[in-house]
């Protein structure tokens, strides 16, 4: 009886290159240089442990296109994305696969072990400064709507007052008006009995 295996029940991705690929060898070359990058990212990835994998560099755990074209001794200006949309699509998929297995290997780091006393010191600190943010937030904008509902009192006093100066203005041009006819006809009375 043989032996289970998963690899028995999944299906093995062909090694066809993609007829975009085939249009030119330089661009059937920089597929394979591609494809041949990929595995060994995915090999150090899946054999490392996983703080050395969460400490990778980004040019290290994914496709660079100008290390492809160097690695390949042809010009950086030939890998363009207007040049070569459909490889540029492939390095963008496999980059985005690539950070999602880095991702997960990553998320493995600690699980299951508890933190250290230094550790935990140094959560306790961070929450601490977190807290503190919050709280210096929080007064900031206790304060903001104190000053602004003390400014809107302001501003309500000081439109009341400005109809209430209004009024007494009108009332106040209105009497001149009166004791300016008044002063008129008095004249026009005085000039009349000479």
């Amino acid at each position: 009886m043989e032996r289970f295996s998963l690899d028995n029940f999944t299906s093995k991705k062909s090694s066809t290159i993609p007829s975009w690929a085939q249009s030119r060898e330089q661009i059937q070359m920089l597929y394979l240089t591609i494809v041949k990058r990929v595995k060994e990212i995915e090999k150090i990835i899946e054999q490392s442990e996983p703080k050395v994998v969460e400490k990778l560099k980004i040019k290290e755990r994914k496709i660079v296109p100008a290390q492809i074209a160097d690695s390949l001794s042809i010009g950086r200006s030939n890998i363009r994305e207007d040049r070569e949309p459909d490889l540029f699509g492939f390095i963008n998929k496999e980059n985005d696969r690539l950070a999602r297995v880095w991702k997960s290997r990553c998320s493995q780091i600690g699980v299951g072990q508890r933190l250290s006393k230094e550790e935990l010191e140094v959560l306790v600190i961070d929450r601490d400064k977190e807290l503190e943010v919050l709280k210096q937030k929080n007064l900031h904008e206790y304060f903001d709507r104190a000053v602004e509902s003390e400014v809107l009192d302001s501003q309500r006093d000081l439109q009341e007052k400005y109809r209430e100066l209004h009024v007494l203005y009108k009332q106040e041009q209105e009497r001149s008006a009166n004791l300016e006819l008044k002063l008129k006809s008095l004249i026009r009375e005085i000039n009349s009995r000479k």
